[in-house]
């Protein structure tokens, strides 16, 4: 089987991991990839924010490589916590996707880089935190699972909240 695991910075991610480490643990001959989308501002919006002796360009690209570096010290964080819980280390892959985008897309940007990835690898599961921002969300799916479910046609998804 191919499992889809998605990873991001928040608390729920790190239950999802767990769970993913736990229940794919026993099964041999799994491949396991821990998906990351790390988002950073595109060029054009930093022009409007000048540091000094820096431009927009070089500005964006200390952005996106922060964002790389703080995705791939998750990924290696998350793959310790999977083969810590039993998982082989050569079973588990990980991948990280940088995308630029306005602030206010985020959680698009990362929805469409999930499903991408999803449909590209064909995976046969897809791993995902449900998160959301108030109360009334606790009985939603949030908007990034909620995008990833719509898109599943013929994969299993395993929400864990």
């Amino acid at each position: 089987m191919k499992v889809l695991v998605c990873v991001d910075h928040s608390e729920a991610s790190k239950t999802v991991v767990q769970k993913a480490g736990s229940l794919l643990r026993s099964q041999s001959g799994d491949e396991i990839v821990l998906f990351h989308v790390a988002e950073f501002l595109p060029e054009f919006l930093l022009s409007d924010r000048p540091e000094g002796g820096m431009t927009s360009h070089s500005l964006a690209e200390r952005w996106a490589a922060r964002a790389k570096s703080d995705g791939e010290a998750l990924l290696a964080s998350a793959k310790d916590s999977v083969v810590g819980a039993g998982l082989a280390a050569e079973a588990v892959q990980t991948k990280l996707q940088l995308i630029d985008c306005r602030p206010e897309s985020k959680k698009v940007a990362a929805a469409l880089a999930i499903i991408g990835e999803m449909q590209a690898g064909s995976y046969d599961l897809v791993v995902i935190g449900r998160r959301g921002a108030s109360d009334l969300s606790l009985s939603l799916i949030g908007g990034v699972a909620e995008k990833v479910l719509r898109e599943a046609h013929g994969r299993s998804v395993l929400v864990i909240d």
